[in-house]
């Protein structure tokens, strides 16, 4: 087992999913309210697949164990 870099800039990623459909995409899930989507390259796309982070309460700087979780 070995770890790698996928990708980067998130704030507390808590899933990671790639897609089955051939697209060689995948979706990682932020605390803070975000899901992103990566192309086949590990590039983030530019706006999340999807932003629920305005109906959450806000995190505190000690990451407690609220927000988007898996």
């Amino acid at each position: 087992m070995a770890l790698e870099l996928v990708s980067e800039g998130f704030v507390s990623p808590v899933g990671f999913a790639y897609t089955n459909d051939g697209t060689e995409r995948a979706f990682i899930l932020d605390q803070v309210g975000q899901i992103w989507i990566l192309d086949r390259q590990g590039n983030r796309l530019s706006t999340p697949f999807l932003d629920v982070s305005a109906k959450l309460v806000q995190l505190n700087v000690n990451f407690d164990e609220r927000g988007l979780l898996v």
